[in-house]
């Protein structure tokens, strides 16, 4: 039985608070930890780290779209900002074919955080050939999560010097 738990909300960055230095922190510590994770061949670690940083992203920009209403700082995966706010993200300057190819992107992350010992129906590969494709998703991650990171801050900017903010 599902339990109807409070929302997670992404905390507001008001003026003097220390949330922005919070989360750049914790960013400068993650791109150390995929550097690190990267040099020992963890990629599923670096898929995780990736996830978690697009997904902060976006969250932020729907935040800043929205101007931090509660329901624009919800928590979500990925796949669910694209789909509830796609068509917003893109109005605001995001290039939809970084969405298409980030669409893509999750759904090899998928794969490798909920499918790496499951087997598909006429698709047999061997753990070796999982960890060649799961170092391609990680690089690949490493990469979306930089750009969309340059992105969103560039458009946040953008809404927040024509809001007056």
């Amino acid at each position: 039985m599902k339990k109807n738990k409070p929302a997670k909300l992404r905390e507001i960055n008001k003026i003097g608070s220390q949330v922005g230095k919070y989360r750049e922190n914790l960013y400068k510590e993650a791109y150390q930890r995929i550097k690190s994770a990267k040099k020992h061949g963890y990629w599923l670690e670096i898929i995780a780290i990736c996830d978690s940083i697009i997904g902060d992203r976006f969250e932020s920009l729907v935040a800043a779209i929205k101007n931090q209403v509660e329901s624009g700082r919800k928590f979500r995966t990925i796949s669910q900002i694209i789909e509830n706010h796609g068509p917003k993200i893109v109005r605001n300057g995001f290039p939809q074919s970084v969405i298409d190819e980030l669409v893509e992107w999750v759904d090899l992350r998928n794969r490798f955080m909920h499918e790496i010992v499951k087997v598909r129906d006429n698709e047999i590969s061997s753990w070796e050939d999982r960890i060649i494709l799961a170092k391609k998703t990680a690089e690949t991650g490493i990469k979306y999560s930089r750009m969309i990171d340059k992105i969103t801050r560039q458009i946040i900017i953008n809404i927040r010097t024509n809001s007056g903010i």
